[in-house]
């Protein structure tokens, strides 16, 4: 594959190549290779969902730049591990084969070198295989039994052997040779070579043929295969080839034992026994040192509010659970990991570090209280937001909210560093988020209008973030406050969903949880307000509305326009059903939207806001559809950048469309193209706000259903949101 083409694949702020003219390497892949001192990623579009052959090369080629002997990285996918802290040590070629079941349309491939080294890739083949290949249900051995659910883990080729035959290459392969096969077997099961050669019993002139033909794959691994106990046909036995695949353990890891989300496997029963004994004795010591601490409570106990300052044993008043002298100073670095709980800020410290709380650093207000923006630990920025004592959320979303992000971690959701319940404080710390709410990029603020590429990598980031949500836990968990100020921005662009202090964890069992409403008007689930049962399809109606958001540039709600457009969704749905939605999208994206793609977006959000939630998709479709939407938009702006290379707007080194056939990607390319920032513009929110107001709805518009979000505005349009 030529540079042009390769180079779309890659999203990486490095340009480092390296090549060599010859060296003994069994194919010309390995002369050339990229190499990576920060985390770079390889993202390919699919076809179609299914099983994937996913094939790495890697060989350390001589280079001025970085030993490549010594470089030391890990190889991730979005949801497995492939290699962790590998090393190739010495100047020899390694292929490793993977074979995945991907459902998502963009397959990613992430390489993460150590601190002070490097990773390098010299070749990724990503081959489609038929489902065929690998059943859903196979049969267990200790004891012997059906195993189902195959498909949900990865495997690796740990060995392919032909018996009493040539090796079998990528030259002599099915996959890349014509064989005429009967129906009722695939030629891809493996090629003539491998049925055309067999290990077989010898005749030893016995009565009773009882023995087996056994081969020796590795120390441990013993495979033996024999004749039935059956009494007809011939006491014989029959060996064409052997294929060993490793598979993915219990958090998704093909090497090492630990997952891409941090989780660790526990590698056996004695190990379980183990841990289930140290968990219970831990639970009867927690349980001796909250009746202590019961027994030793405040008389004005039932004034504070905080969960943890006298029962949770953390800390206790103004000082740390543990010692100052152990500490070393009064400023605590102690992370409570140890309770699930994430870093304890002393108030100390926070005061410290934005100067008293003062209003200079307040960078935002919300439901909760004041957010402020400062440093920690010498140079990290922090968004800190701290609790109001006369806001309506108190102890329950603060103590919800570190309960939830404490568990999570995910690319798309908010980091929450720590926290501090001192003093009847209620303080959160998270990773600061420099671009700010979605909402500020859309109206009501002075910044730059963003493209509808970038608008759709938002909504796509987003709803990366909630499908993770819905499908992360075991019960899954449920946001209830999906909207545009719930996603917050990076300096990169990338969205993050925020703000997890209405969350709900799912019930084991049910597929609702009965609980009062609580949200923010305009994004709410006609279904749950009436019902009071939430799901997780409660979230994807809101999200249907951001994804309206996104495309008009005007709130949910606007109170001061007439009736029929007070509510995006159902103003936004009118003009969808007449074949009319162009007509009211923000005008920044006149002429630089492809039609199809917004066809395909409306689409998406449409079947967001059906009425009932069982009408609804979940996450996971919503994402493919948007992804869909994205490639769309990104072929038109290559079309159009062919016709008129002054286009203002131009395609990002986002991934591109994967060929059909086997492709083989000589990673030494030339550099990918970095996405460009938002196109800047002299026009202020305020012409943005009006033109959104100016744009009115059909003149005769249907009556308003008393199940309607307006009719519900007008009833309890004092709803309090976060």
């Amino acid at each position: 594959m030529s540079d042009e083409e390769a180079k779309g694949f890659l999203k990486s702020e490095e340009n480092n190549l390296a090549s060599v003219p010859s060296a003994d390497v069994p194919s010309s892949v390995y002369l050339n290779a990229r190499i990576f001192t920060a985390e770079a990623t390889y993202s390919f579009t699919l076809k179609s969902p299914g099983w994937h052959w996913v094939r790495l090369y890697f060989y350390p080629l001589k280079n001025n730049n970085k030993d490549l002997k010594t470089a030391r990285f890990t190889v991730t996918t979005d949801k497995y591990v492939l290699l962790h802290d590998f090393n190739q040590g010495n100047e020899t070629a390694v292929f490793k084969e993977y074979l995945l079941h991907l459902t998502d349309q963009i397959f990613s491939i992430h390489f993460k070198p150590t601190k002070d080294s490097a990773a390098f890739i010299n070749g990724i083949e990503i081959v489609s295989a038929p489902d065929e290949l690998i059943a859903d249900e196979g049969t267990g051995l200790f004891p012997v039994s059906g195993f189902p659910g195959l498909t949900n883990y990865g495997y690796q080729v740990v060995y392919r052997l032909n018996m009493g035959g040539s090796l079998i290459t990528p030259k002599n392969d099915t996959l890349t040779s014509a064989i005429n096969y009967g129906k009722t077997i695939t030629p891809l099961i493996a090629p003539p070579y491998v049925y055309a050669t067999a290990d077989k019993m010898a005749d030893a002139q016995t009565n009773e043929a009882n023995f087996n033909i056994t081969s020796l794959i590795t120390k441990g691994l013993v495979v033996e295969i024999g004749p039935t106990h059956v009494d007809t046909g011939s006491k014989d036995a029959v060996l064409n080839g052997l294929e060993v695949l490793k598979m993915s353990n219990s958090v998704d890891s093909l090497d090492g034992e630990f997952g891409i989300d941090g989780r660790q496997a526990i590698a056996n029963r004695n190990t379980v026994a183990a841990v289930g004994f140290a968990m219970m004795f831990g639970a009867f010591v927690g349980l001796g040192a909250m009746v202590m601490k019961w027994h030793k409570r405040p008389q004005d106990w039932q004034r504070r509010n905080s969960f943890s300052s006298w029962l949770l044993p953390l800390h206790a008043g103004d000082s740390s659970f543990l010692s100052k002298g152990s500490l070393g100073s009064h400023k605590s670095n102690f992370h409570s990991s140890t309770f699930g709980l994430g870093r304890f800020f002393s108030l100390a410290e926070l005061q410290e570090a934005t100067k008293n709380f003062d209003s200079s650093f307040i960078i935002g207000v919300g439901g909760f209280g004041n957010v402020y923006l400062c440093e920690i630990d010498e140079g990290t920025k922090v968004a800190v937001k701290r609790g109001n004592p006369q806001s309506e959320q108190g102890i329950n979303e603060f103590q919800t909210e570190i309960q939830m992000l404490s568990k999570l971690r995910h690319r798309h959701l908010v980091s929450l560093i720590g926290y501090c319940d001192e003093n009847d404080e209620m303080i959160l710390v998270y990773e600061f988020m420099s671009q700010g709410p979605f909402r500020d990029h859309l109206y009501g603020k002075n910044l730059p209008p963003l493209s509808w590429k970038q608008r759709l990598e938002i909504c796509i980031g987003s709803a990366r973030g909630l499908h993770y949500l819905h499908t992360g836990t075991a019960q899954g968990i449920i946001h209830r406050d999906v909207k545009t100020t719930n996603i917050l921005l990076d300096d990169a662009f990338v969205a993050k969903v925020a703000d997890f202090g209405l969350s709900k964890d799912g019930q084991m069992g049910q597929n609702h949880v009965s609980t009062a409403v609580k949200g923010s008007f305009g994004y709410l689930d006609p279904e749950y307000f009436r019902r009071q049962q939430l799901t997780d399809k409660s979230d994807v109606y809101s999200f249907g509305v951001v994804l309206l958001e996104a495309l008009c540039a005007r709130p949910a709600i606007n109170p001061a326009l007439p009736r029929e457009q007070v509510n995006l969704a159902e103003w936004a749905m009118q003009w969808k059903r007449k074949g009319l939605l162009e007509k009211i999208i923000d005008p920044h994206l006149a002429g630089a939207i492809c039609p199809e793609s917004m066809t395909k977006f409306a689409e998406a959000a449409e079947k967001c806001l059906a009425e009932h939630g069982v009408d609804r998709p979940s996450m996971g479709d919503v994402l493919w559809n948007l992804e869909y939407a994205l490639q769309l938009q990104e072929q038109f702006l290559q079309g159009k950048n062919g016709d008129d290379n002054g286009d203002k707007e131009s395609p990002t080194g986002a991934p591109g469309a994967a060929p059909a056939a086997a492709t083989t990607v000589p990673v030494a390319a030339s550099p990918a193209s970095l996405p460009p920032a938002a196109p800047q513009t002299s026009d202020s929110s305020s012409s943005r706000d009006k033109e959104n107001q100016n744009r009115g709805g059909p003149s005769e518009v249907p009556a308003i259903s008393e199940h309607s979000g307006t009719a519900m505005f007008a009833q309890f349009s004092d709803l309090s949101g976060r």
